[in-house]
């Protein structure tokens, strides 16, 4: 597993790897407190530490912090990381994900989910998000 800190770019939104670039311009962002019921607080003085955090532990070997450009709008809008990478395994865990509320959905689901995509399936598994995006 060759993680890099690349852009994803999507038809939607652009996961861009966290850069203190970024810092001002995902703090809007951050500043909803519906946010707060669903992840790690960002909102007020709690940003700035959030934000610095993050940019510590996005080493590309640990976790990877990536921030979201939704290109509808032009802005930024919530963050999202790889969490516990596993070379060895070839495994990682994706969240810390977060949107403000523009962004959402029908609202949003507490809940943990866990998926398991192994090689040999991820063609189909590709194919299939593909097609529910096209449509």
């Amino acid at each position: 597993m060759d993680l890099h800190k690349i852009a994803l770019d999507g038809r939607f939104v652009c996961l861009e790897p966290l850069e203190e670039r970024h810092r001002e311009l995902v703090r809007p962002a951050a500043q909803h407190p519906e946010i707060v019921t669903v992840t790690t607080s960002t909102l007020g003085n709690l940003y700035d530490p959030y934000i610095d955090g993050a940019l510590k532990r996005s080493d590309a070997v640990h976790e990877l912090a990536f921030v979201v450009f939704h290109k509808a709008s032009g802005r930024y809008v919530g963050m999202t990381r790889y969490l516990n990478i596993e070379e060895a395994h070839k495994k990682l865990e994706i969240g810390s994900t977060w949107y403000e509320p523009s962004v959402w959905a029908g609202g949003y689901v507490r809940d943990s989910v866990i998926f398991s995509i192994v090689d040999t399936h991820w063609p189909a598994a590709k194919a299939g998000l593909e097609k529910r995006l096209a449509a």
